[in-house]
């Protein structure tokens, strides 16, 4: 298993790969924020993994005893798949065409 840390604003996120190439995020959530951001966010994640949705989303993994966030001290800990691709923020330049089908993908 390999670890690098990802940018993020608040929280700690670590792309990991493990022996067999398989990607992931792990997520540590910040202790000061509020646990209803995560709640959100991971009802948000559900709910795209099991609707009609077009978009390529992370998805949760689970932990062995079936919940998508578990507790190490004062730290929530979440894992979801890792998504290749570029950032938006990343791109010197958003052409229109590119805001046009996500405006259009988005509804």
């Amino acid at each position: 298993m390999t670890a690098r840390e990802l940018p993020s604003y608040v929280d700690q996120n670590f792309r990991l790969r493990d022996r067999a190439g398989a990607e992931f995020v792990l997520k540590i959530m910040n202790s000061g924020e509020d646990p209803a951001l995560l709640e959100a966010q991971v009802s948000v994640l559900d709910l795209l993994q099991t609707g009609p949705g077009r978009f390529q989303t992370p998805r949760l993994v689970r932990c062995s005893a079936g919940l998508p966030v578990t507790r190490e001290g004062n730290h929530a800990v979440w894992l979801v798949t890792y998504l290749p691709g570029r950032l938006l923020a990343d791109l010197p330049e958003l052409p229109a065409a590119l805001l046009h089908d996500l405006g259009r993908g988005l509804g």
